[in-house]
C-alpha cells in the first residue's frame, strides 16, 4: 500500500548538515555559499526509503544485487498504474546503474557507430557527451520558447528524422526547461518516428515531479508505437525520491522490436546494479506517495515564490515557470553588463547555479529549487543584486 504518515517537514533543512553531505553539489562550497547547482535535493529521505535502509543496515543486507532486481520492477509498474494508468510488464524490465547507463548502453543496440541522435537543447548535459562516448552524431532539434512557455519544434523534427537521425533522445519533464509535453505533441513525435523508423529513448526519470496546477503526466508508452517502432523507457527513484548515489534505474522495452534489441545487451550490465538502490526503489515506489504528494505540494511553492520574487525584484532575468521538476531555467542575457557565467554569479553572491553552456546555452543558468524555502529566499535575494 502507497505509504501515509504525517506531514514531512520540508521546511527542516540543516544547512549544517547539508554541507557535512558527501555531494557533488555542496562539495567545496564554503559557509558564505548556497548550493543550488546539481539536481538533487537537501531534503532528508523519504520515511519508507529510511526505513528500508536501516533494515538492510541492520540486518548486514549488503551484498550483489540479484540481476532481477527483486520487487522493485513490480513496484514501479503498480506505481505507473496508479498515477498515469500504464501498466508496464515487470518482467521486460532491464535493471542498471543509471538512466545515463541506460542511454548508452540502448544507443549501442538500438543504432549503429556514426548514426545521428536528435536531442532536444537545451538539453542535460551528459547527452551530449554520451553521444561522444558512443561515437554517435548529435542531431539539434532546439525547443521554441513561446509567451506560453516552451514548446516543442515538431517540423525541426520532421526535418531531422527525414534527414536520416536513427534516434531520439526525448526528455520528459524535460531537463533543464521543466516543459511537459502533452498528449497530442507526443503522439506527433511518435506518429513521425514511426514513419521515419526512429528509436525513442524516453527519459522520464522526472515523471514524479509534475508540479500541482500542473497538467498531467502521459508516458510514452501509452501512446500508438506502429509496426516495428523500437520505442525504450527509462526511469528511476533517484530524482523524485533523492537517492542517485545508490545506483539503479529501469530499461523498459515498450514494444518487441527494443525487447529484442535489448536481449542483446551484456548480462553484467543488470549486475552492476546496487542492492541497497533496489531496496530504495522498491520502498519509493511501494510506499512512498503521500511523501511525494507533500513534496511536489512543496516544490510547486518554490516555483511560484522564484516567479514572484523575480519577476518584482529581478525582472532582468528571464525565467518561464516550468510544469514540472525542481530546476529552474533562467535567462541571464538581459542582466545589464550580459549574462554572467555560473562561476561569475558564485563569486558575485555566493550562490551556485549550473551553467547553461553545460546544457548547450551559453548565457543560461540553471537554478535548483529543490531546498528550504528559507535558503531559497536567501538565494533569490542575493540574485537580485545581479
Amino acid at each position: 500500500m502507497p505509504y501515509a504518515s504525517a506531514p514531512f517537514d520540508f521546511d527542516a533543512v540543516d544547512l549544517a548538515a547539508v554541507r557535512r553531505r558527501h555531494h557533488t553539489k555542496w562539495e567545496g562550497a564554503g559557509d558564505g555559499v548556497l548550493a543550488l547547482s546539481v539536481a538533487e535535493t537537501d531534503f532528508a529521505p523519504a520515511p519508507p526509503v529510511a526505513a528500508a535502509l536501516g533494515r538492510a543496515l541492520a540486518d548486514g543486507d549488503l551484498g550483489y544485487a540479484p540481476p532481477g532486481a527483486l520487487g522493485l520492477p513490480a513496484a514501479f509498474a503498480a506505481f505507473a498504474g496508479r498515477h498515469w494508468g500504464w501498466h508496464p510488464d515487470p518482467a521486460a524490465a532491464v535493471p542498471v546503474p543509471e538512466v545515463m547507463v541506460g542511454v548508452v548502453e540502448a544507443l549501442r543496440v538500438l543504432t549503429a557507430p556514426g548514426d545521428g541522435v536528435v536531442v532536444e537543447t537545451p538539453a542535460y548535459g551528459p547527452y551530449f557527451r554520451v553521444l561522444r562516448e558512443t561515437g554517435r552524431t548529435l542531431v539539434p532539434v532546439p525547443l521554441l520558447r513561446t509567451e506560453d512557455g516552451w514548446r516543442r519544434d515538431t517540423e525541426g523534427l520532421r526535418r531531422a528524422f527525414a534527414g536520416g537521425a536513427r534516434a531520439m533522445l526525448l526528455c520528459n519533464p524535460h531537463n533543464p526547461t521543466g516543459f511537459l509535453a502533452d498528449r497530442a505533441a507526443l503522439t506527433a513525435v511518435a506518429g513521425l518516428a514511426a514513419e521515419h523508423g526512429v528509436a525513442v529513448l524516453a527519459d522520464e526519470i522526472w515523471a514524479p515531479l509534475v508540479l500541482d496546477g500542473a497538467p498531467g503526466f502521459v508516458p510514452y508508452a501509452t501512446l500508438p508505437q506502429g509496426d516495428g517502432a523500437r520505442t525504450v523507457v527509462l526511469t528511476s527513484a533517484s530524482k523524485a525520491y533523492n537517492v542517485p548515489g545508490l545506483k539503479c534505474a529501469l530499461l523498459l522495452p515498450v514494444t518487441e522490436a527494443a525487447a529484442a534489441a535489448l536481449r542483446g545487451l551484456p548480462e553484467l550490465v543488470s549486475h552492476r546494479i546496487s542492492l541497497l538502490g533496489v531496496l530504495a526503489g522498491e520502498a519509493a515506489f511501494a510506499e512512498g506517495d503521500a511523501w511525494l504528494a507533500g513534496l511536489r505540494a512543496y516544490l510547486g511553492e518554490g516555483r511560484d515564490l522564484l516567479t514572484r520574487s523575480l519577476a518584482e525584484h529581478a525582472p532582468a532575468i528571464g525565467y518561464t515557470p516550468q510544469a514540472a521538476t525542481y530546476l529552474a531555467w533562467l535567462d541571464l542575457r538581459g542582466l545589464p553588463g550580459g549574462a554572467p557565467t555560473a562561476a561569475e554569479v558564485e563569486r558575485r553572491t555566493g550562490v551556485r547555479l549550473s551553467d547553461g553552456e553545460e546544457y548547450g546555452a551559453p548565457g543560461w543558468a540553471r537554478l535548483n529549487f529543490g531546498t528550504s524555502t528559507a535558503v531559497l529566499e536567501e538565494a533569490v535575494r542575493r540574485l537580485h543584486a545581479l
